[in-house]
């Protein structure tokens, strides 16, 4: 079952124009979240990072927060145990030729759930260097677009060298995020993670992490930090909305990352209990 612009439709029925500028152009926002017992995690804070990057993209959307929420936990309805992976995605739709908004286009909003596919790695995932570095210090990073094949690419080629995930480095070395996670590093007993500068997507995970260190007494900044400190930290994990916090074992030919880490545990558990409370 898929909700498309306010009708509950079979997956066979639920279609757009082969001319949606989503298609045409990736002109368009997603956002994905977990779904437990039919409980949207975390809806409000991916609501609002839908909203803005909306007004960034000058989408016209009206206020339809509640009624989203009501998708989400009608459609988990239909998944074993009410758990899933809730998407939410927006077209510009048909519209005139070329890149110019047309201002009567009829925007188009899917909602669709699917089981969590991604494994659990108990003992950690591997991270490859992504064979392309990325600009710094716009906003183009800070939002979910549907111009996804960058990290589309850079996953693939990394998976051919036997890596878990690529790990994006800024023209200048900085280490900034995964394909589709935040990155953050143990140094000296201190969390380090890339600021929200536009270079990377303001995770709703990475948030809660971060919310968490003040909780847990760890010290946390956001900095750029550069690959040259990698040997030098103690712990390593990446941030999702759908898995939560996960360790890294390992980053290009490094490998000596602490996986069961105090810092690293004592998150993980925190947002184990927030997947299960919120």
């Amino acid at each position: 079952m898929i909700w498309l612009n306010g009708k509950f439709l079979p997956d066979s029925e639920a279609m757009v124009s082969v001319l949606d500028r989503g298609l045409l152009l990736g002109d368009g926002l997603f956002e994905t979240l977990l779904v437990k017992n039919e409980r949207p995690i975390w809806f409000q804070e991916h609501w609002a990072r839908f909203e803005n990057s909306a007004q960034y993209g000058f989408f016209s959307i009206p206020n339809l927060a509640t009624e989203i929420h009501d998708v989400i936990v009608r459609l988990s309805q239909d998944m074993p145990g009410g758990d899933g992976v809730a998407r939410i995605t927006l077209t510009r739709g048909t519209g005139v030729q070329g890149l110019i908004i047309h201002p009567k286009t009829h925007v188009n909003l899917c909602v669709s759930i699917a089981k969590p596919t991604a494994p659990s790695a108990p003992n950690g995932i591997r991270l490859g260097f992504a064979p392309d570095r990325r600009s710094t210090g716009g906003q183009e990073w800070g939002h979910k677009t549907l111009q996804f094949m960058h990290s589309v690419r850079a996953l693939h080629q990394v998976q051919a060298q036997g890596f878990d995930d690529a790990l994006w480095l800024g023209k200048g070395g900085e280490l900034l995020e995964c394909t589709t996670s935040n990155l953050f590093l143990v140094h000296k007993g201190k969390i380090l993670t890339h600021p929200t500068d536009g270079s990377i997507l303001p995770g709703t995970c990475r948030a809660k992490v971060l919310g968490l260190c003040v909780k847990l007494g760890i010290e946390a900044l956001e900095s750029v930090v550069f690959s040259e400190i990698l040997p030098d930290c103690e712990e390593c994990f990446i941030t999702t909305s759908v898995r939560g916090v996960v360790s890294v074992r390992g980053v290009g030919e490094l490998q000596h990352f602490n996986s069961a880490g105090k810092i690293l545990q004592a998150l993980k558990i925190e947002i184990l209990s927030e997947f299960a409370n919120n």
